[in-house]
């Protein structure tokens, strides 16, 4: 087991990070070596990112991404820090495909403790017109949070009648009290 904690540690992981690319190229040499190597780098970030914190997480996680290392990367949203989880977020959002981000984005959003990066995720699913998140976006209109709220509401209402469907829905089958809230809420955009 790897026990990493200084800046000269994250030097020297970076630098097992860079071995494939440090791996001869000639046509003689094996591939199962280089990705053996590949393999031993990224393991040994992971390492190094999960027991760092702040920017040196975040360098860590940024080599991870340029190897292309997602199983390593979904296992780093759930990092005790917000700022290395927002890395691996980023990253994902360019390793994986549309649909399978925006699950996990949808994911995220209902497990995020951090109040930026939800409402950097809710965004993110809103921008996107992600249908299955819709309930979860008129859900969030009513969060505890009223920046949260309120950028749900933000949210909903630029994506209309796309939407409405979901938000007559919701309105039919909350309690009173939270339906109350939410014609409150679609009536003062009518007001507007």
């Amino acid at each position: 087991r790897l026990r990493l904690s200084s800046s000269a540690a994250l030097s020297f992981v970076l630098c097992l990070g860079c071995a494939p690319e440090a791996a001869p190229r000639s046509p003689d040499a094996p591939v199962e070596g280089r990705a053996r190597l590949e393999v031993v780098g990224a393991d040994a970030l992971l390492e190094y990112a999960l027991s760092a914190r702040g920017r040196e997480a975040s360098r860590a996680i940024g080599r991870l991404g340029g190897l292309g290392a997602r199983e390593h990367l979904l296992r780093l949203v759930d990092h005790p820090d917000s700022n290395p989880r927002t890395v691996a977020l980023r990253w994902l959002r360019k390793l994986l495909d549309r649909d399978a981000y925006l699950a996990l984005t949808l994911e995220r959003l209902g497990e995020e403790r951090d109040a930026h990066l939800r409402r950097s995720l809710l965004r993110g699913v809103a921008h996107r017109r992600h249908r299955p998140s819709y309930p979860t976006l008129v859900a969030l209109m009513l969060d505890r949070d009223r920046r949260i709220a309120r950028e749900a509401a933000e949210a909903v209402r630029r994506l209309g009648s796309a939407i409405q469907g979901e938000l007559d829905r919701a309105m039919a089958h909350e309690r009173p009290d939270r339906a109350r809230k939410l014609r409150a809420i679609v009536e003062a955009w009518s007001s507007d």
